[in-house]
């Protein structure tokens, strides 16, 4: 049975109690090596007797003090032989919240702490949910967001603490104050411990946690000695990390507020299914996990939102992946209106969290374009990316102007007017379907005084590995030339490629450039202004619409 359905009304807002082994135990941070009473020593005492045995004489928290002695301190995620009755019997400051008896289901809670997993989840979500460092006094015009153990903030405003009314309050214990509810204190999970928590957001949250991992806090760690360069610890403190936050921010922090767009299993599974067979890695060893882990990344990166980030909801928002270098994408223009990314219809209901909320969704709102299926530019002018050239000498040159991509390009020129090869590596490339591509610039970006408008007259060939990592090779039969005017955007051909690259070493295409030309072919130039290779996605929407797949557009979408 789960924790939330242990509790009678308000409860918990449904754990699934192993998934969180948590730290409320002394409580973003921990300690593993001294006890949690040197951590928390406090002299300041008011009253007589301590608070676990104001709460052990008092016939209406018979539940609660039971719970204290079930429950067990954990410290980096280990159960320790402490217990919360224990720390309250401590000399420190501490204010206890306790719900009298039959206002929740404390039996319940009990058999769950006979459990490891059960034991640390009640500890969490429950006991950490009612205790508090230091003094915190009511009155009725108290209005405050109290910091419990497990670091949620607690509203206490005009006698109410998390929704539950108190029924008597500022009981003194020498030791700190007792506040007695008629009811438990809500427990909200921030956006992060929800969805690798609850279970109807197993489907993705699982993938999640496979990436949770405990960091060391150097700064607040105590060092007891140095030995063969290496530190050794006698107070070490860490945190709950995920390799995941590097994409999506630190979800779980309890002092931001953000909001995040959750798929329903049924969407997931829908979405999930078609982005992995855009990152099928074939030959490459642990495929399958590999595919996994970017499919998931891909599909969640743009549903987290920091909440303080937004300028003009109404206008746009930017989701947690945007910054500067990676516009124009992780922006979504006009969020609420009919063709937005939330909308009334998208959105079934919303689940409060404390750091934020979500929205369930019930329409996938993004296409594969919008999230990973991105054209690739690769820059001829970065020679590092050129595995061979023939016949021609290259130069990099710098050049400023709103259609030349990275403000720089490759001039190929050719040596004692021979026809020359010029072949690239291109990177990140997804198992899809593109159309390949070279950007040309006209000679007047070299010399605005230039008058050889000769275009360029360029074939193209490519060579890639299959999903048996055998090597293949496609040779485009017709020529792509450009006006000689205009920055243009020559299309040789369109290319299927069934093996993903993306986040790997070693790409997976090569592209070779040509220019061929005969005796008489005298009005095309030889030398060219090469500024990218350019690969355009191409979705069933292109295919359908039957696209022209070779020639030359003169459009701006090398930029990006």
């Amino acid at each position: 049975m789960k924790l939330q359905d242990k509790i009678k009304g308000r409860g918990l807002l449904g754990a699934a109690v192993g998934m969180m082994m948590a730290h409320c135990a002394l409580f973003s941070l921990s300690a593993c090596s001294d006890t949690w009473e040197e951590h928390y020593d406090d002299p300041q005492k008011s009253g007589t007797q301590s608070l676990m045995a104001i709460i052990d004489a008092d016939p209406q928290l018979t539940g609660f003090g039971k719970l204290l002695r079930a429950t067990h301190i954990y410290v980096n995620d280990r159960r320790t032989a402490d217990t919360y009755a224990d720390m309250l019997s401590a000399d420190q400051s501490l204010t206890v919240w306790a719900p009298l008896d039959g206002t929740y289901n404390a039996d319940s809670l009990l058999a769950l702490c006979q459990s490891e997993k059960g034991d640390s989840g009640v500890a969490t979500h429950f006991v950490c949910n009612h205790i508090s460092r230091s003094l915190h006094g009511i009155t009725d015009n108290t209005d405050e967001s109290v910091r419990m153990l497990n670091n949620k903030y607690v509203p206490v405003k005009a006698g109410r603490v998390g929704g539950s009314q108190a029924a008597s309050s500022n009981i003194p214990a020498k030791n700190g104050l007792l506040h007695k509810l008629n009811g438990d204190a809500y427990y909200y999970y921030n956006i992060y411990d929800a969805i690798t928590s609850l279970d109807e957001y197993a489907h993705f949250g699982s993938s999640l946690m496979q990436f949770e991992r405990r960091e060391l806090d150097e700064e607040s760690s105590v060092v007891a000695d140095i030995v063969n360069g290496q530190k050794i610890y006698s107070d070490s403190v860490t945190y709950k990390a995920n390799r995941l936050f590097s994409y999506f921010d630190y979800i779980n922090d309890e002092d931001s507020t953000f909001f995040m767009l959750a798929p329903s299993k049924e969407l997931w599974q829908s979405v999930y299914d078609e982005a992995k067979a855009y990152f099928d890695y074939g030959h490459v060893a642990k495929a399958d996990s590999i595919q996994s882990f970017w499919t998931t990344v891909s599909l969640l990166q743009d549903l987290f939102f920091n909440s303080k980030r937004q300028k003009s909801e109404a206008d746009s928002i930017i989701s947690n992946m945007y910054s500067l270098m990676r516009w124009p994408y992780h922006v979504f223009y006009q969020p609420y209106g009919e063709d937005g990314i939330i909308t009334r219809a998208k959105v079934s209901s919303t689940r409060q969290c404390s750091n934020g909320f979500i929205m369930n969704m019930t329409q996938w709102p993004f296409s594969v374009t919008d999230l990973f299926f991105r054209p690739i530019t690769m820059q001829a002018e970065s020679t590092w990316n050129m595995t061979e050239n023939k016949d021609c000498t290259c130069t990099t040159a710098s050049a400023i102007g709103d259609t030349i991509s990275g403000n720089a390009y490759l001039d190929i020129k050719a040596n004692n007017n021979k026809n020359w090869t010029a072949s690239f590596n291109v990177e990140q490339t997804l198992s899809g379907t593109y159309d390949v591509c070279a950007v040309v610039l006209p000679k007047t970006v070299q010399r605005a005084t230039s008058r050889d408008f000769r275009p360029n007259k360029l074939f193209a060939s490519l060579t890639y590995r299959d999903a048996d990592n055998k090597k293949r090779t496609v040779e485009f039969k017709e020529a792509a030339v450009s006006t000689g005017y205009t920055t243009d955007t020559l299309c040789f051909g369109r290319i299927s490629l069934p093996v993903c690259s993306y986040g790997q070493l070693d790409p997976n295409l090569n592209v070779t450039i040509k220019c061929t030309l005969g005796r008489t072919e005298t009005k095309y130039s030889r030398e060219c202004l090469l500024d990218c290779i350019y690969l355009r996605p191409v979705t069933e929407t292109d295919t359908e619409n039957g696209e022209s797949t070779n020639g030359v557009k003169s459009r701006k979408e090398a930029k990006k």
